[in-house]
């Protein structure tokens, strides 16, 4: 193959000019197209470097400066491209000269990688279209002679991240306009950086410098610690003392590698860009456990009021150094969560610093090459960079305080210990955190790795060949499965983790860490003799608790401490999502049914007062036999029969009990469990109100509002840090959100058992009761109640308009995003997935009660971490993809069945609720289906096979006649002849919009209206402003994705900050939280009828239009009649 790239640009036009730009490293596996320029070379230790520079663009509007992009290799085998390359050259002949070898790369896998690169530029046209250069993509024989020729016109596909490539900026634009920001440049030790300029919270101007490399990246054979490069064996040298020679035996497989510290990274030529932060180390959140980060993250900031320049006479500050928290598990040195203002007041140069995670940083395993502590030794690494550098930016190398809250306060205190930082620093700081603490060390991780060997598939008594399997491991699959490491007990501990700082093996060449356990090391006085300061908040002990919050170190009563120093756009929310206050809170009591509860008085982002009662038990604990259900003794059969359990029903969990004296409703309830996080004690519903009544006069009570969390029925919960009830409360209602049971917890049904299933859906009923019950006693109507949600919460409302058992508990209902008929909300039985769940959990059984029976005895942790194991392999490639899902009953006598049939057979039937109902999407709901694609052969391989993507619900079995004629149907009306390729995504987005979500929404409103005149409201949300959910991760993408319309409804702590009263987006907001068709409104909302399918186009204003998708939709509704759906 050969690639030939052309400038293409009018005589009129300014020429691209060479950059010699910035480089970030990504790892090599991505597809050739779309390259502007592709530069090669092989470095001098075997490595192919590749880089693609997209260059200079130069118009009337000024500069633009576009990043380069490196590859390195692991492995160079054999020569199969040639590339005629040009650098942005001014002349033709430039061009025709500049040849270099581009080489087939392997890597551990043997995959043959490919180059794909992407750039798309919102505001500059001509750039997005990629005019200005031709790619010609020639395929040759053996001898080099041409024997085909495609041009390859560049296109704006998505930048995606695969198991084997890092994104550099995960959902950053990839041109920046200089001109928006005032620049600086300080020349350091590997090359000149050009920061920023920035104005405080407070004012002030200083200089920012983010994403600095201080070591190379840590990346393929480099995981889990750092290999210098080979050198004579008898003269290695170690970073502590550069100038002395290691006696290393020569016949060792370890004979080359000497210290693990991490290696510096390579100079640079020309300015590099130090303005936007770098990704974080790779991580699990703690919120929804999906994968953030990147391998390549050893980075840190720099924060300074004043510039050296090369000058003495410049008075040095003193430097603090910050190290982060985060359990070993997360976290970063992100300005988002560290902001520098404040400490800058003070007259210090403030450092911030991201190091190794979780198994990536903590890994260590004995008589392997990975001694262990990888993340303490990237912290050394970062302290020998600023030692070296920080004068340059106006600190004091000998100045030096070091400090850190949590993890990182235990940090700080093994810098202490460690003789590795001597020298490094003058001062320390522990906030929070000491590394003899219980969660800051563990004697040996070394048994931990085997068992998540094991967990991955990979039985070994190898180390070596234990660690180099891990290497070859997506990191992915390696960081979400990384607590597997431990057992049963050990998982039972609070902040339980696998893999944190331990006693080192040796390993050969190597300079230890840590050499020995923190105490030993304390005990015989083996520590650095200087001023220490180390403290800890009054009631630090929550966080043995941390399962009533559902989050970790946002909310937690260490992060008081934080506040003082570091700006944090949380500061004045802090009573938001139940975390411990800074200061004492006033409190309100409501007596309910079952007690008094002691509730707090807030202050919401739009200043008003209101009244929050959060953690409010709606119904016993379904744990132990009540795992899966719960059971209340149905009130018509005595109680000598009921005692025997025989005659029971499941109509709802049971009622809360009662308590004498006073409960505190402050703080939230855990949610349920679920993947990483959660608990099975869970079911707690929140009530936020603007009056507490004083009598009971119904004329004064207001409308009360029930959210239902989506989730896909696996996750989520009803916290406020998710969906703040500001908005609402200023539109004069009482909000309530609650915890449902998900995964197969909530959802399992088993036949012949005594568990029916829907046990999720039964709870919303349960919370439904409560409301009814005691909302007035919070100031609430309890014949106004609106139940509304959204994706799984939207079909959960639906599902109650159709269930009997819900009857009378609301009044309005509003499906956001949701119905009880889409693909991923319902599947006629999950029982054969409950015994391939039983099997791959090591029980093989055809007795239902016996599954469910085996189910109870297993920690509820590992239940949801293999109930996936219950789906089939082609079941498992549909999107969103869920064993335990809502389903229809099976009959255990005595029960009360939630429901009765299958969805549509109910809607058909006309046996639902006769009542208002809301329903709507949003315009882009099918980016959603291309969650899990991460490289470019599977987006090819979904994109191609439509028999993938045809629902669930068309009951069509994969290659069967029918099944292979729908997909072909489909494929036709989406994309007609056109070959299916990275450009055809945005009607592939359309396809998944229509059968996940809006073919749903207009089937519901088709059946709802043969049998309910002049109830049924459609609406499409089509605004993409700053606020949709998810712009902060993905803002190159102008779509309105699903969620999106969320933070128009709920307030999120900090997103507001940086939006003015008159944006657009707030208008949008206001108008969202205003929509009632049942109020007078600016715009005529008809609802829809049989003859005018009227919807509300909720975009910057608010217009009625008709007939939503309605070519689309034709098109569905003639193949669900054709197969008689």
């Amino acid at each position: 193959m050969r690639l030939t790239v052309s400038p293409r640009h009018s005589p009129d036009q300014a020429p691209l000019r060479q950059a010699q730009l910035p480089v970030a490293v990504w790892t090599l596996q991505v597809q050739l197209a779309n390259a502007l320029v592709v530069l090669s070379s092989t470095t001098e230790d075997g490595e192919i470097e590749v880089r693609i520079s997209f260059g200079y663009k130069h118009d009337e509007d000024g500069y633009y400066r576009l990043q380069t992009v490196r590859y390195e290799s692991l492995e160079v085998t054999q020569e199969i491209m040639q590339a005629e390359v040009a650098a942005n050259p001014l002349t033709e002949k430039e061009l025709q000269s500049r040849r270099y070898a581009l080489r087939s790369c392997r890597t551990r896998s043997q995959d043959i990688p490919s180059f794909h690169i992407t750039m798309v530029d919102d505001d500059d046209e001509e750039l997005k279209s990629r005019n200005n250069v031709l790619i010609t993509i020639e395929e040759m024989d053996e001898k080099g002679n041409v024997i085909s020729s495609k041009l390859i016109e560049p296109d704006n596909t998505i930048i995606m991240p695969s198991e084997k490539m890092t994104v550099i900026a995960d959902g950053s634009e990839m041109v920046e306009e200089l001109d928006d920001v005032e620049t600086v440049v300080v020349q350091t030790d590997r090359g000149s950086l050009r920061g920023s300029s920035k104005i405080s919270a407070v004012g002030n101007k200083y200089y920012s410098f983010q994403g600095i490399p201080y070591a190379k990246p840590p990346l393929g054979n480099l995981r889990f610690k750092e290999k210098p490069p080979p050198v004579h064996p008898t003269e290695i040298r170690t970073s502590i003392s550069p100038s002395s020679a290691v006696e290393l035996n020569t016949t060792s497989a370890l004979a080359n590698y000497a210290t693990e510290s991490p290696r510096e990274p390579d100079p640079w030529e020309g300015v590099r860009d130090v303005i936007k932060e770098k990704p974080s180390c790779v991580q699990a959140t703690l919120i929804l456990g999906n994968i953030i980060g990147s391998e390549d993250c050893l980075y840190l900031n720099v924060y300074t009021t004043q510039l050296a320049n090369g000058s003495d006479s410049v008075a040095q500050k003193p430097v603090m150094v910050w190290i982060h928290g985060g359990a070993w598990q997360t976290g970063s040195g992100s300005p988002s969560m560290y902001g520098p203002d404040y400490l800058l007041e003070e007259g210090v140069v403030v450092v911030t610093i991201n190091y190794r995670l979780g198994v990536i940083g903590f890994l260590s395993v004995n008589g392997s090459d990975v001694s262990g502590n990888a993340g303490l030794k990237d912290q050394v690494a970062a302290l020998r960079w600023v030692k070296a550098n920080i004068a340059q930016f106006g600190g004091d190398p000998d100045g030096v305080t070091i400090f850190g809250e949590s993890a990182g306060g235990a940090a700080v205190h093994y810098h202490l210990l460690s003789p590795l930082s001597e020298g490094l620093f003058q001062r320390a700081i522990s906030q929070s955190g000491s590394a003899t603490n219980p969660t800051a060390f563990f004697d040996s991780t070394h048994e931990r790795a085997f068992r998540l060997g094991k967990a991955l598939g990979h039985q070994t008594s190898d180390s070596q060949n234990l660690v180099d399997f891990f290497r070859s491991v997506p990191i992915n699959t390696l960081v979400s499965n990384q607590n597997k490491g431990l057992t049963e007990q050990e998982s039972e501990r609070p902040l339980a983790a696998s893999f944190i700082p331990t006693t080192e093996y040796p390993v050969k060449g190597e300079d230890v860490y840590l050499p020995d356990s923190p105490w030993k090391l304390l005990e015989s006085r083996q520590f650095k003799k200087l001023p220490f300061i180390t403290g800890i908040n009054r009631d630090e002990g929550i966080v043995t608790v941390l399962t009533l919050s559902g989050r970790y170190f946002h909310q937690l009563s260490q992060l008081d401490s934080i506040q003082q120093l570091v700006k944090d756009d949380l500061e004045d929310k802090k009573n938001q999502g139940g975390s411990v206050p800074k200061k004492e809170v006033e409190t309100v009591t409501v007596t309910t049914s079952q007690g008094i509860l002691r509730g707090s008085i807030n202050t919401s982002s739009i200043g008003q007062q209101y009244y929050s009662f959060q953690g409010i038990r709606y119904a016993q604990p379904p744990v132990g036999p009540l795992r899966f259900k719960l059971l209340a003794t149905d009130p018509e059969v005595p109680d000598s029969i009921a005692s025997t359990s025989r005659f029971v029903h499941e109509a709802a969990p049971l009622k809360p009990k009662s308590w004498n004296g006073t409960r505190d409703a402050i703080a939230e309830g855990a949610s349920c469990a679920q993947q990483g996080k959660g608990s099975e004690d869970c079911l707690f519903l929140n009530v936020f109100t603007t009056q507490i009544p004083l009598s009971s006069d119904e004329s004064e009570l207001l409308p009360v509002m029930v959210w239902i969390h989506g989730g896909a029925f696996q996750s989520g919960s009803g916290s406020a840090s998710f969906y703040g009830p500001d908005y609402l409360l200023g539109e004069g209602v009482i909000v309530v959100t609650f915890n449902y049971r998900l995964g197969v917890l909530g959802f399992l049904s088993v036949n012949d058992s005594d568990v029916a299933g829907n046990a999720g859906l039964k709870d919303q009923v349960a919370a439904l009761r409560w409301v009814n019950a005691n909302i007035a006693r919070f100031g609430g109507n309890p014949n106004k109640v609106t139940i509304f949600g959204e994706s799984a919460g939207g079909a959960g409302i639906h599902y109650q308009v159709l269930s009997p058992l819900s009857e009378g508990l609301f009044h309005q209902a509003i499906s956001q995003s949701g119905a009880a008929i889409n693909p991923t909300a319902f599947f006629e039985s999950t029982n054969e997935r409950a015994f391939r769940l039983g099997l791959a959990l090591g029980l093989e059984t055809n007795d239902g009660q016996k599954l469910v029976d085996f189910f109870r005895t297993l920690p509820a942790a590992q239940l949801i971490a293999s109930q996936n194991k219950g789906l089939t392999e082609e079941e498992s490639e549909k999107a969103l993809a869920a064993a335990f899902i809502p389903t229809t009953e099976f009959k255990v006598k005595g029960e009360d069945t939630f429901l009765p049939d299958a969805p549509w057979k109910l809607l058909k039937s006309g046996q639902f609720k006769k009542i208002p109902y809301i329903t709507g999407v949003n315009q882009n709901e099918g980016f959603i289906g291309l969650m899990g694609i991460s490289t470019p052969a599977q987006l090819n391989k979904t994109l191609n096979d439509f028999e993938r993507v045809l629902p669930f619900n068309l009951g069509l079995k994969k290659g069967s006649k029918m099944s292979l004629q729908v997909a072909e149907k489909v494929k036709q009306f989406y994309f007609g002849d056109r070959p299916i390729t990275l450009q055809s995504i945005y009607d592939f987005v359309d396809l998944q919009t229509d059968i996940m979500y809006a073919g749903g929404c207009h089937r519901v409103t088709n059946q709802s209206l043969a049998h309910s005149a002049n109830s049924i409201y459609n609406y499409q949300f089509t605004y993409s402003g700053r606020l949709n959910q998810h712009k902060s991760g993905d803002e190159i993408i102008k779509v309105v994705m699903h969620g999106d319309d969320l933070n128009y409804i709920f307030y999120k702590p900090g997103l507001l900050d940086t939006l003015s009263e008159d944006s657009t987006e707030m208008k949008v907001l206001h108008q969202i939280v205003k929509i009632n068709p049942s109020k007078e409104m600016d715009v005529i909302w008809a609802p829809a009828t049989q003859t005018n399918r009227y919807f509300l186009r909720i975009d910057a204003n608010l217009t009625q239009q008709k007939d939503l998708e309605k070519q689309r939709m034709a098109f569905w509704d003639e193949i669900y009649l054709n197969l008689e759906l």
